[in-house]
C-alpha cells in the first residue's frame, strides 16, 4: 500500500507522484473529470528538547496546509509522464519553499489562507502550457500550533 512506503525508500517518488497520478487519471479521465494533486506542506521552527509520544522531534511552532490543484491534460499525445510529474513536483516543491520563506510572524498576523491562495493560483499559472493547464487551486486544511 502507498501509505507505508517509507519517505527514504528509493521508490518514494515514484509509488507517490507517477503511480498514484496514473491510477488516479484512469479513473477521472474514464469518469470524464479533470484530474486532482493534493499538496501537503509544513512550516515547523523552534524544536522543542523534549520528543513527543512517537519519539520524533516536537515543535513550538507548525503551520501545516493541505491544497488541492486541479489540472487538465491538454494535448496528452505531446505529455510525457516524466513531463507530467515534474510539473506538479515543482508545483509542491515552490508551495513548500514559500510557506517556509514567510516567518512565524507573517504567517500568525497575516490571512495565511490568502497568502497561499495567491501564490499557488500565480504558480499554476506559470507552470501550465500547451500541454497541461494547473487550475485555480482550493486550500483544503490550515493547522497552525504555537
Amino acid at each position: 500500500m502507498i501509505s507505508h512506503i517509507s519517505k527514504d525508500d528509493e521508490n518514494y517518488d515514484f509509488f507517490i507522484t507517477t503511480m498514484n497520478i496514473s491510477a488516479s487519471e484512469l479513473y477521472c479521465e474514464h469518469m470524464g473529470e479533470a484530474f486532482s494533486f493534493y499538496v501537503a506542506i509544513a512550516k515547523q521552527s523552534r524544536p522543542c528538547k523534549e520528543l513527543d509520544e512517537y519519539g520524533e522531534v516536537a515543535y513550538e511552532f507548525s503551520c501545516f496546509a493541505d491544497l488541492q490543484v486541479t489540472y487538465t491534460i491538454e494535448t496528452p499525445e505531446l505529455l510525457t509522464v516524466a513531463e507530467r510529474d515534474d510539473t506538479l513536483r515543482t508545483f509542491q516543491e515552490e508551495m513548500s519553499n514559500y510557506l517556509n520563506s514567510l516567518s512565524e510572524d507573517e504567517i500568525i498576523s497575516g490571512d495565511i489562507r490568502m497568502m497561499l491562495t495567491e501564490k499557488a493560483n500565480t504558480l499554476a499559472n506559470s507552470l501550465s502550457n500547451e500541454k497541461i493547464k494547473l487550475s485555480p487551486v482550493e486550500i483544503v486544511q490550515i493547522e497552525l500550533f504555537g
